[in-house]
């Protein structure tokens, strides 16, 4: 298929014309879904969006990776509450996959990290204001929306882990939110798995 050649050498473009072809010839939840991709990695997002759509109407049931990919469009658009119950449906067709459970982690770590954010600079504002006490009852406010948010990417991280051990991305996510709520020995335990498994074989023969 021409259009999965041209989405494997990265011209996304081209690729997203090619399915478009094919889904002229005969409409399928695939062609949506793979002009999808090819969209999203272009950066066609609104269209990316509206494939992914179009693909779910043809086939809701079977394919998590469809909502997976949806998720991971509005996700790239900060749309984290609807990216959030992409991953869910994701993860209830196919719950022995990792990357949906670790998406999810992702998804709450990027709502936190907004929060942290935005809130810090109306912080500084008050405190370059003067104004303590105002600063002060947005730390607490803060503190409690991020460490909730931070304890929910923790968890999807977790179950990432339960379901393959090995994944390290979750492991490497994981072990930076803790270090955030200040778990410092139980990051560094996930940290240490991370560069374990990417140490070099014994039996790796030498370059």
């Amino acid at each position: 298929n021409m259009g999965l050649t041209l989405f494997e050498k990265g011209e996304f473009d081209s690729a997203a014309d090619h399915f478009k072809k094919a889904i002229k010839f005969g409409p399928s939840a695939v062609h949506y879904n793979n002009r999808g991709l090819a969209n999203f990695h272009a950066q066609n997002i609104k269209d990316a969006l509206e494939d992914f759509d179009r693909a779910l109407e043809l086939n809701s049931n079977s394919d998590p990776t469809i909502y997976f990919n949806r998720g991971n469009a509005l996700l790239s658009q900060n749309q984290y509450e609807r990216a959030l119950m992409d991953y869910e449906e994701a993860i209830t067709i196919q719950p022995n996959n990792p990357k949906y459970f670790h998406a999810k982690g992702i998804a709450y770590e990027a709502m936190a990290g907004e929060i942290e954010t935005k809130h810090g600079k109306k912080r500084k504002f008050y405190k370059s204001s003067r104004d303590e006490e105002q600063a002060d009852s947005l730390k607490v406010y803060l503190r409690f929306d991020y460490l909730e948010l931070v304890e929910e990417s923790i968890k999807s991280y977790l179950q990432a882990i339960d379901v393959d051990e090995n994944f390290l991305q979750s492991r490497f996510h994981l072990g930076k939110m803790l270090a955030a709520t200040y778990q410092y020995q139980e990051a560094l335990h996930h940290y240490n798995r991370v560069i374990e498994s990417l140490k070099p074989s014994e039996n790796d023969p030498e370059e």
